[in-house]
């Protein structure tokens, strides 16, 4: 939005309240936000940042478990890593955030390969390093863990790095069946997994409470799109997130991701629309991202009215309009969000 369609959008709104009677400024309340909210939010998440930074001294291993003679054979040392900056996340069990180039030279085969490292206790208390080598894609000819990938598991893994669905892994071991979700190393394109069981999703991110369906969806692995989250800025954001079994964690899929993996995976379309069942037909059109129109609907005094419904893409938002405005084109300019006053027509965001 321009500075001119906000000043715009501010003196409507402001008509709109210098218009309204008492008890429609009495609704008007529901949306206040608290400037104290916003300020308490902010102190909570700055005792929460130095909680964290006092618990970053934990480590998983010690600078002196590591095998550091070793580690020279490889062209690395104490200070290079240290350099690199990717000491401190080995140290608490971590994958390096970052490509590190390691010098092989065994036998008749020298050179110099980009991986990713980690470390790892063996079985008699040792700290081994672990190499997580580049691939150039990752294979899934062969079945992962017992698992054949669909097609749509390829594109979702390629694209925004999470397959997006609990399935059952075999254990290589023991040989059962665990559910587990798998995610792509963006840096290497290693497969990585994680038992479904061991997924922890948080209650609050960035400031919105998930509720129970909600965490239930993450846990699926499956992507979520959320509004009004609080950035570290203070300002609000929308974004979609997923579990990424890599990360272990809840991340942000911003816009690059958002579109390789489609709108479609993050809102589901409506069946019901202002207490109105949706044909069959009217959710086809919705799912292609066309307009479908809607009648029997019923404002909260009763009267019957109609509209059109689509889907925008760009802004992420179910769209309705009294009038089809998009008629004619699918590439027609949106029009501005507002309130329908004086013969105006508007779109209204859902």
């Amino acid at each position: 939005m321009t500075e001119y369609e906000a000043q715009q959008t501010a003196l409507h709104f402001q008509r709109y309240i210098d218009d309204s009677s008492d008890e429609g400024r009495r609704e008007l309340n529901d949306y206040e936000i608290s400037i104290e909210s916003v300020e308490a939010y902010r102190r909570a998440e700055g005792e929460l940042k130095g909680k964290r930074e006092d618990a970053s001294n934990n480590y998983l291993y010690k600078p002196e478990q590591v095998n550091w003679k070793m580690l020279e054979k490889l062209g690395l040392n104490k200070e290079i890593l240290q350099e690199l900056g990717v000491l401190e996340s080995m140290l608490k069990g971590y994958k390096t955030d970052k490509l590190v180039p390691v010098h092989i030279d065994v036998g008749t085969v020298k050179g110099i390969i980009e991986a990713r490292l980690s470390l790892r206790a063996n079985d008699f208390g040792e700290v081994e390093l672990l190499f997580h080598p580049v691939r150039k894609v990752p294979d899934f000819a062969e079945p992962f863990f017992g698992h054949t990938f669909q097609e749509e598991d390829k594109r979702n893994l390629m694209g925004n790095g999470n397959m997006g669905r609990v399935v059952d892994l075999v254990h290589r071991i023991r040989g059962e069946r665990v559910p587990s979700l798998i995610s792509r190393d963006r840096l290497t394109n290693e497969l990585i997994q994680v038992r479904a069981e061991f997924v922890r999703i948080p209650l609050v991110i960035k400031g919105v409470t998930l509720d129970e369906e909600q965490r239930k969806i993450l846990r699926e692995g499956k992507p979520l799109y959320l509004e009004n989250m609080l950035s570290a800025r203070g300002t609000l954001l929308n974004a979609a997130v997923q579990y990424n079994a890599d990360k272990r964690y809840v991340e942000f899929l911003f816009d690059k991701n958002v579109r390789r993996v489609g709108v479609e995976d993050f809102r589901s379309d409506p069946e019901v629309f202002r207490g109105k069942k949706l044909k069959k037909w009217q959710m086809d059109k919705l799912r292609v991202v066309e307009v479908a129109y809607v009648h029997g609907l019923v404002d909260k005094n009763g009267k019957r009215y109609q509209g059109y419904l689509r889907f925008d893409k760009r802004m992420e938002k179910f769209e309705f309009s009294f009038k089809n405005v998009w008629k004619g084109s699918r590439n027609r300019s949106k029009g501005k969000v507002g309130i329908e006053r004086g013969g105006c027509e508007s779109l209204l965001f859902l």
